[in-house]
């Protein structure tokens, strides 16, 4: 083992030891003796913990440290200079490699206890372990409750604390740590969420007593500048579910003027914004407020999404989103993606003000613990559906159909596939020239007696509602009655006996369509109903088919002649 030894640390009066400002009830003092657990994953965070948390250690008290190599003792105290003034605040250090602190597994902890010994560690001088994971990381279950019941044994017949530090990425660590409770009674962890820091605190003492999962959320400093700690933001959260618990502005609610217009008076408490563009200035430095926003019209809703998004990214998790209904009813594509971009919750227009006061103080104790990507592109283009809509030629609205199904399975978008079976007085061109479309991806095609609809991020309990709103007739005019599937095998299976049934040969009603139907741009992402059709008695239903595929009959690919309208027809 490799030792290297530099002048005895200075004495000077005891600071903060924990290496992190403001945090409340003297959590950031550490313990006077014991074993305490520090972890995190490598980065400039956890590299800005353990600099300052070993400075300020260091000039505390009489302190030993235990480094994997002599570059990173270089990087948190400076290069070395070779002057008595350089080296007045540098502690006793010890090198010990990696391999060398793994092999200590096998040969237990009083082998590392009796080389701490030779190198003067004192029954009076804190020791920090600067990287302990090599020590623990890969030992079986025995080995590491047989080591760390030495090291407790050890640690309580001494007068000053045992630090280890982990820079471990991984669960393996945080899972030991947390079971050995008896071993490990102090035990923090540095955690990390796309901006958001938080110091989480599995076992730890305060001014109040013991205190067990408390997350604590820190503001980061200037990671250039190594002289700037991070500091506590006031967020205090508990439990295994992050319940909040406290945050400097909690009660603060920031709306747009729009969210709130059927108000004559909003709350005097709440600031209302005149615009939604002034939102992220206004909430710049929220924490734990509550941001309600419009949803606005449709050609609006890129602008929208992207807010939340860019809100979710540069806020802590403990912010609130809220979007409300205004102008229209948001799809179901549209309203999962806010909520996969960062929303906390979508309100339905149909909820009165006072219900949604209820429900913002609802979410005022949780945090956003969803994964946001980091790609707002991305993200929003696997909930956008295909730019056409109306009839398309059978394989063509194969492959679309497809296609859509494939790109929405990973996020468990709904859809509906549908097969209208005609009445016997009614034709393809009928009931084709009385579908109205009014959202992308949502197709037709015919094949010999059948007219199919796909209806994108509609699931099986709104297909009775949307369906009537598609055609300018009565579905009971048209239709005898249907099959509907919203299950991702099922819609398989009848799209392969249409496939089938296309590749045997069947009409193109693409001439009779009607004009405009087939592709429409920009995509409209809210669904407006204006339809001024009646709406008809719901069709007989018909399970669809189980098992194997359907037998497909041989079929002429002359097209259907159009019948005679009934006298009844709208």
């Amino acid at each position: 083992m490799q030792q290297t030894t530099t002048a005895h640390t200075s004495t000077s009066p005891a600071v903060d030891g924990l290496g992190i400002d403001g945090l409340p009830d003297g959590m950031g003092k550490l313990p006077h003796s014991g074993v305490v657990a520090l972890a995190g994953a490598p980065g400039p965070a956890f590299e800005n913990w353990r600099r300052h948390l070993v400075q300020g250690l260091c000039k505390a008290s009489p302190t030993m440290l235990v480094a994997p190599d002599a570059p990173l003792l270089d990087h948190l105290f400076g290069p070395q200079i070779d002057t008595p003034a350089a080296t007045a605040d540098r502690p006793d250090a010890w090198i010990l490699p990696g391999a060398t602190l793994s092999q200590l597994q096998e040969a237990g902890f009083a082998a590392l206890q009796k080389d701490l010994k030779r190198a003067g560690l004192s029954s009076k001088q804190a020791l920090c372990l600067l990287d302990a994971s090599p020590l623990f990381t890969g030992a079986s279950l025995e080995r590491i409750h047989r080591l760390a019941g030495q090291l407790h044994q050890w640690a309580a017949q001494r007068k000053a604390p045992v630090i280890l530090c982990f820079e471990a990425p991984g669960d393996e660590v945080r899972g030991m740590l947390a079971s050995f409770a008896y071993a490990f009674p102090y035990c923090a962890f540095l955690e990390q969420d796309g901006s958001s820091l938080a110091l989480y605190l599995e076992r730890w003492n305060s001014a109040h007593g013991a205190v067990f999962a408390t997350r604590l959320g820190l503001q980061a400093p200037d990671w250039a500048n190594a002289a700037l700690r991070m500091q506590a933001n006031g967020v205090v959260m508990q439990g295994a579910s992050a319940q909040l618990i406290h945050t400097p502005d909690e009660l603060d609610i920031y709306a747009t003027q729009a969210a709130v217009a059927d108000q004559r008076q909003p709350p005097s408490s709440w600031h209302v914004i005149e615009t939604r563009e002034l939102i992220p200035e206004a909430v710049q430095h929220a924490i734990g407020a509550t941001v309600l926003l419009d949803t606005g019209s449709s050609v609006e809703f890129e602008a929208l999404a992207r807010m939340v998004h860019q809100l979710r990214r540069t806020h802590p998790q403990t912010l609130k989103i809220v979007v409300r209904e205004t102008e229209g009813k948001l799809r179901l594509n549209s309203e999962q993606a806010l909520l996969r971009l960062g929303a906390n919750d979508v309100i339905y227009r149909e909820l009165g003000f006072s219900r949604l006061l209820q429900r913002l103080r609802d979410l005022q104790p949780q945090r956003f613990s969803r994964q946001i990507p980091e790609s707002y592109e991305q993200a929003l283009d696997a909930f956008l559906p295909i730019p056409e809509r109306g009839y398309q030629p059978p394989e063509h609205f194969c492959t679309l159909v497809l296609n859509m199904l494939r790109k929405t399975q990973p996020i468990g978008l709904s859809h509906s596939l549908i097969q209208l079976r005609l009445l016997s007085h009614a034709s393809h061109v009928q009931a084709i020239e009385a579908y109205r479309p009014s959202r992308d991806g949502d197709l037709i095609t015919a094949d010999q007696g059948s007219i199919y609809a796909f209806l994108f991020a509609c699931g099986e309990s709104d297909i009775d509602t949307a369906l009537p709103r598609l055609f300018q007739q009565p579905l009971a005019q048209l239709f005898s009655s249907q099959i509907s599937d919203s299950s991702h095998e099922g819609m398989l299976q009848m799209l392969s006996r249409l496939q089938s049934a296309a590749e045997a040969g069947l009409p193109d009603y693409t001439a009779v369509a009607t004009p405009g139907a087939a592709a429409r741009s920009p995509t409209d992402l809210l669904a407006h109903s204006t339809s001024t059709a009646q709406p008809s008695a719901t069709l007989p239903r018909i399970a669809p088919p189980t098992g194997a595929s359907m037998a497909v009959p041989t079929m002429s690919p002359r097209p259907i002649s159009k019948r005679q309208a009934p006298p009844h027809r709208a």
